[in-house]
């Protein structure tokens, strides 16, 4: 399947989604018509009332699953819940990533493909979101934020490259990629949470 076939088999299946489930195209921002949803935010509706500062965030659903979590209200604590929500999904998929690393049933390909890009993208985010919870001034927390996007996105595009297609269809932790650019994309939004 060509790369442009898997974006037409998105797009139609995310508009599919929100057919179904109103709730589904919660996932899905309003300003991407590509975003893949992801299943396990719309496994539960969150418990608590929407959150004003959710409510400005790409992903407000996200948002909200990660101040569940953490029972946050005002600005700062939102943004910290949802990087220590994103912490905790970084640490679930390096784990996944080495154990199919380590799995004999692994494609030397998409072995490659974690063990030489993403895993190490993955183990900078987790360093700078750690930066942005430290005691250190704004401008280098925001830094250390946009780095993170930075770094989710280049391990989606070393295997959605074209010149990769041939080789690699797909990763094989291509839901958790997408799940943490989404929470990278709400840590943007709440960057202010983080001034003094």
């Amino acid at each position: 399947m060509r790369p442009h076939h898997v974006l037409l088999c998105i797009t139609i299946s995310s508009s599919l989604l929100s057919l179904l489930s109103p709730t589904a195209a919660d996932c899905v921002p309003r300003s991407s018509p590509y975003a893949i949803p992801l299943p396990q935010v719309l496994a539960g509706a969150p418990s608590n009332p929407p959150n004003v500062y959710c409510n400005v965030t790409t992903y407000p659903r996200l948002c909200q699953t990660a101040i569940d979590a953490n029972s946050s209200n005002d600005l700062h604590s939102v943004a910290k819940a949802n990087v220590l929500f994103a912490l905790n999904k970084l640490s679930s998929t390096i784990d996944a990533a080495k154990k199919y690393i380590a799995s004999p049933k692994a494609s030397s390909s998409m072995v490659t493909l974690l063990r030489d890009s993403c895993v190490g993208f993955y183990q900078s985010m987790v360093d700078e979101y750690q930066i942005v919870l430290s005691d250190i001034d704004y401008s280098t927390k925001v830094t250390n934020i946009d780095a993170a996007i930075t770094d989710i996105g280049s391990c989606i595009d070393s295997y959605t490259d074209p010149m990769l297609a041939a080789v690699i269809q797909v990763s094989v932790l291509a839901t958790e990629d997408e799940e943490l650019r989404q929470m990278a994309t709400n840590i943007i939004d709440l960057k202010d949470g983080f001034k003094p």
